[in-house]
């Protein structure tokens, strides 16, 4: 329970990260349920010889190669008999059926130009795929002080505060008995020079 508790708390931040992502790459998001099929789509105004469609998730992960001329496409082994290409490379379309959670990801088209006998990489066209997305309204915020709670917080309040006030006398009763017995002492001896005419005992 708690591992799968783990894995689900890595996945939404995955899956935030993606968003955040794609918003960033300005990217396509497309939402399906699981068995039907999501449509990536790839183009280009360079001259490329051919394409690598990738999808990042937890790992990045290839889907397909693209092969411009003569036309080829060689899909991975968890896509094959589920990838369907339609059109040319410069605006290449590319179905998959039969999709599942494990298909939800960023899928990005990678292409490949030789330019001055090197080989050259750029992306284009990010799509984000979201499947089994059963996305519900959060429910209203309850506020946060309840009339119970109003009441328990106003017992703990006051607890700690009469708690407070007997601590304070234990710890300063004896002090202030002292003091008091110290003001007795100095009234007497007040009271002795202010009647002088009582006799006092010879010594």
């Amino acid at each position: 329970m708690e591992h799968s508790l783990w894995h689900l708390g890595g996945l939404v931040l995955v899956v935030m990260f993606l968003v955040t992502q794609a918003t960033r790459e300005k990217a396509r998001i497309v939402t399906a349920e699981e068995g039907k099929s999501i449509t990536v789509k790839c183009s280009t105004t360079k001259n490329a010889e051919s394409m690598h469609l990738y999808r990042r998730m937890e790992l990045e992960k290839k889907v397909l190669y693209y092969y411009r001329n003569p036309a080829k496409c060689r899909p991975e082994d968890e896509f094959v008999d589920r990838v369907k290409t339609e059109g040319e490379m410069v605006n290449l379309s590319v179905t998959i059926t039969n999709v599942t959670d494990d298909d939800s990801g960023l899928y990005w088209c990678s292409y490949n130009m030789i330019q001055d006998l090197n080989l050259k990489k750029f992306n284009s066209s990010y799509t984000l795929v979201v499947v089994n997305a059963d996305l519900k309204p959060c429910p209203p915020a309850e506020p946060v002080l309840t009339p119970s709670l109003w009441v328990t917080t106003a017992i703990c309040a006051g607890s700690v505060l009469l708690l407070s006030v007997v601590i304070l006398l234990i710890c300063l009763g004896p002090k202030l008995k002292k003091a008091c017995g110290k003001n007795k002492n100095y009234n007497g001896i007040y009271e002795d020079m202010r009647h002088p005419s009582i006799s006092r005992p010879k010594p």
